[in-house]
């Protein structure tokens, strides 16, 4: 029993020990994982390398030492990463696509591709079920306007695209529950598609009674006007997506869903159920930072979206700068009288530095923002000024009549219009931007009028991947009977900086004294040009001129010397925007400032 005891103690830990040698040994004689640092492509013709290295999730080789020493890939990643390129060569009608793996040592590999024939769409049918159905654009007009289109290439992308395209087509037009069924016969030996929808449009609709649910303290009234239909109206999906982005717009509601109910209505309405969740409505908010040409800034603001249950926006806020140093108030109401209106109301107090003068001002507005449609829209205030104090240099003060450093008092109509086909409000890739502005502005202390306009166009061209050409033109004027001598310097253009010349220092150009003070223009005249292109990831680089300067009257001239800088940049993505830098230097010295060179941070582009 003795010696049965002591094998039952025994035997356990040598079994364990013997397992960990065992272990020891497989260890020993099993080969390593192959590692993969640097991997290529060869044979693709369709797709440039950029894009197969996204598709991979692989990281692209760099030329450069500061990028080196990435993660490494083994040869069972590898080859599921390829199954992945394969998948995409199959959804962009390359069948027939194959991929082969080949190690070249020192941790390099290739992926040889061999794409084949692509397949190719031979022939586009829409059906109608049942035959007779309404057709609210006719079918031949629909399909020549499908991304899907005989002789090109197949795609999943553009097949799935151009179903969508046609359920809107009747779901825009008065039938909310249509379907669209696609269907896609290859032939793989031919290398040729034939694809079929079938559309059922299903009843035509009216928008019928609306149910708000989720709704504890939000104004139902102002809910209502924040919907883009009414009972009775030709059904249409735009108003219904229109409808969310209003209530998201409110900032009241962490969650908006919309419902359409196929039954239970009246005959030839639809039930509309508005679900929201209420969030919180009051905020409190602070930044600091640091900009080129504001130094270190910092602000902070309380606002509340709602009183006492009805959906008004009322703040304060304070920040502060190198440039400005300014309180707020302010009182907002949102779908004022329409959908298409909000009502606003500000009272700023503060003080401004500018490039040869520094003043205090007290300004207030009221007005409304309007949305004409999805590309237009426009604002008109009412708006008061007065200019408290004015501290110019030396050299400007001695330049300056006594009336133009007088406080000033001025009242004006500020209007303008913006014209809209960008792709995307914060980075760009197509499509215009143009505002137009005018302000008509009576000065109450000297009797004098003014008219200050500003015409700003911006545009956008895809080249190639991720490639973009940017342009930019701004043209200013100022009219008057008055002498230019005689328009409030506060109001009169500059140019220079981040935003508007880059090289030169902010607002440090415009027409001059004879004892070189800056005396700001009567017009102002601006271009730009900016390619954009991808560099690694998520990291952009650009390449830019800018060119112009303010005039002493618009549109002339003759007398003011045209300045120009030129520089590069690079952004990099993130979830509040692309972030980075410009480097910019003159191409023409300005007198006033020596500097060779100037360095602007941004979130976001030049424009």
């Amino acid at each position: 029993m003795r010696g049965r005891r002591r094998l039952d103690a025994v035997l356990p830990g040598a079994l364990l020990a013997a397992l960990l040698w065992t272990a020891c040994l497989a260890a020993q004689g099993a080969p390593a994982a192959e590692l993969f640092r640097e991997v290529r492509f060869q044979g693709n013709h369709a797709f440039p390398d950029k894009k197969l290295y996204d598709v991979t999730g692989l990281s692209r080789p760099s030329r450069l030492r500061l990028f080196k020493g990435h993660a490494t890939t083994s040869r069972a990643e590898l080859e599921s990463r390829i199954q992945d390129l394969l998948l995409f060569y199959q959804r962009a009608g390359y069948f027939e696509a194959r991929a082969e793996l080949k190690a070249e040592g020192g941790g390099k590999a290739l992926i040889l591709i061999r794409e084949g024939p692509p397949g190719r769409v031979s022939a586009v049918d829409l059906r109608l079920e049942p035959a007779g159905a309404p057709q609210p654009i006719p079918l031949s007009v629909l399909r020549r306007k499908l991304p899907v289109q005989p002789g090109d290439v197949f795609s999943a992308q553009s097949y799935g695209d151009a179903a969508q395209m046609l359920a809107r087509a009747w779901q825009d037009r008065g039938f909310p529950f249509a379907e669209v069924s696609p269907e896609a016969v290859a032939d793989v030996a031919a290398h040729k598609v034939a694809v079929t929808y079938t559309v059922k449009p299903g009843e035509a609709m009216r928008f019928g009674p609306v149910t708000l649910e989720g709704v504890i303290h939000t104004e139902p009234l102002i809910l209502k006007r924040a919907l883009a239909f009414r009972a009775g109206e030709p059904f249409d999906q735009r108003k219904v997506e229109k409808s969310i982005e209003n209530l998201y717009r409110l900032g009241l509601f962490d969650l908006v869903n919309i419902q359409l109910k196929k039954k239970g209505g009246p005959p030839g309405l639809v039930p509309v159920v508005v679900r929201v969740k209420e969030g919180r409505h009051r905020r409190i908010q602070g930044s600091v930072g640091y900009g080129t040409e504001e130094g270190p800034r910092g602000s902070l603001s309380w606002e509340t979206l709602r009183v006492d249950d009805h959906v008004v926006d009322v703040g304060t806020a304070f920040r502060t700068s190198g440039l400005v140093r300014e309180g707020s108030l302010w009182f907002r109401r949102p779908y004022f009288w329409t959908s298409d209106n909000w009502f606003n109301a500000d009272l700023a107090y503060g003080r401004r530095v500018e490039n040869s003068f520094t003043y205090r001002s007290a300004k207030v507005r009221a007005g409304l923002d309007h949305t004409f449609s999805e590309r237009w829209t426009g604002e008109l205030y009412l708006v008061g000024e007065r200019v408290l104090q004015m501290a110019p240099d030396l050299a400007l003060g001695q330049a300056l009549s006594a009336g133009v450093r007088d406080v000033a008092t001025m009242a004006s109509v500020a209007a303008s219009v913006t014209y809209r086909t960008t792709d995307n409000p914060i980075s760009p890739s197509r499509g215009l931007l143009a505002t137009l502005s005018v302000e008509p502005t009576h000065v109450l202390t000297t009797g004098g009028d003014f008219t200050k306009s500003d015409l700003t166009v911006h545009s956008y061209f895809p080249l190639s991947y991720r490639w973009v050409l940017a342009l930019r033109m701004e043209l200013g004027a100022i009219l008057s009977s008055q002498k230019p001598s005689q328009i409030p310097i506060t109001r009169r253009f500059y140019a220079g900086g981040a935003n508007s010349l880059r090289g030169y220092k902010y607002d440090s150009l415009g027409p001059l004294a004879k004892d070189g003070a800056l005396l700001g223009g009567s017009g102002l005249a601006l271009a730009s040009a900016e390619l954009r292109f991808p560099l690694r990831g998520e990291l952009t680089g650009l390449v830019f001129l800018d060119a112009g300067n303010a005039l002493k009257k618009p549109l002339d001239f003759k007398g003011t010397p045209l300045y120009s800088g030129t520089g590069f940049g690079v952004r990099y993505k993130t979830p509040v925007g692309p972030i980075g830098a410009d480097f910019a230097w003159k191409l023409r010295n300005d007198p006033r400032d020596p500097s060779g060179f100037q360095l602007y941070f941004f979130i976001g582009y030049a424009f």
